[in-house]
């Protein structure tokens, strides 16, 4: 995936195809596809955050001071 998203990190060879690959993408119904993947990874993301922060206020909101 990195490779089609144009990301050269942990490419071991062949780092000079990466951006053609990428250029040749532009425009296309995968490049389209390969966006909405990382905006539904970036909203997960967030939504697992708001998750955590949630269960963090559930368990104060059960702590009982003595």
């Amino acid at each position: 995936m990195s490779i089609l998203d144009g990301k050269l990190g942990g490419v071991v060879d062949g780092e000079s195809f990466v951006p053609v690959i990428s250029h040749l993408l532009a425009g296309t119904s995968l490049d389209v596809a390969i966006q909405e993947l990382g905006a539904a990874e970036a909203e997960l993301e967030r939504a697992k955050k708001a998750v955590s922060d949630a269960k963090k206020k559930v368990a104060r909101a059960f702590h009982i001071p003595r």
